[in-house]
């Protein structure tokens, strides 16, 4: 079985809308170790008009996730800190004055946008954190109308930019559009990482093995290698977390 990174999960209990505790926490970790998941980044959400601040306890709930998943599971989980980012105008400032976290205390980020966001306004805000020094990977990109658009999607992977896909809307019909248009960037090899987004046990779970049997059918080996590991290692490699 191939290591596989989810990095982008609602792992850590009591931080935002995912994980409600510990138990339901170790059963994520549970399940998604039986998928073959090695390495899980912890993503909860940065939102702008939220004032509590989270970021601070992220790294020590990580090292705390990586313990009880060997004591109280007796599996090796490697839990790495970072943020789903919403994005506004001063989110540089927020990371750099510790508000919000890159992913593994490297230069990529994992950043969401509005959903309706129009393609302006996004070419707009990629390139404003280009010039902030960071790599912006775009959280669920499926979510996005605005980079269905051929062009948009061109501009953007050429920007550097790299895309996160779910592993969950592989399980949509064959006939679902999402489903169909992440097909299509598969093959074109145009999707960088993959995430569960997991939340909760039910409406948006781990990832479980019967979701990825379509990567195994479908995608070559080198790229699935990409694809579940090998790019997602690159930014715990470049990161300053557990150094």
């Amino acid at each position: 079985m191939s290591k596989i990174c989810d990095i982008h999960s609602h792992l850590l209990p009591g931080l935002d809308d995912g994980s409600k505790d510990w138990e339901t926490t170790l059963h994520m970790i549970k399940t998604e170790y039986e998928a073959g998941v090695r390495m899980i980044f912890a993503t909860s959400h940065y939102l702008p008009w939220r004032h509590t601040i989270i970021a601070e306890r992220i790294p020590s709930l990580c090292k705390e996730a990586e313990e009880r998943a060997k004591s109280d599971l007796g599996i090796e989980m490697k839990i790495v800190p970072g943020q789903e980012l919403y994005y506004h105008m001063e989110l540089p400032e927020a990371i750099a004055g510790g508000k919000a976290l890159t992913l593994a205390g490297s230069s990529h980020i994992l950043v969401e946008f509005d959903e309706r966001i129009p393609w302006q306004e996004m070419q707009q805000a990629l390139q404003n954190l280009q010039r902030a020094g960071y790599r912006v990977i775009i959280a669920h990109c499926e979510r996005f109308g605005c980079i269905r658009d051929p062009d948009h999607l061109e501009a953007v992977l050429a920007m550097g930019v790299r895309l996160q896909s779910n592993v969950q809307e592989m399980s949509n019909g064959f006939f679902d559009k999402t489903r169909k248009w992440l097909v299509k960037r598969y093959q074109e090899m145009q999707i960088s990482y993959l995430g569960s987004d997991m939340h909760n046990l039910t409406k948006r779970p781990p990832i479980t093995e019967t979701q990825l049997k379509w990567f195994g059918k479908s995608l070559s080996e080198d790229y699935r290698q990409k694809l579940y590991w090998r790019n997602a290692e690159q930014i715990l490699e470049e990161g300053t977390y557990g150094r």
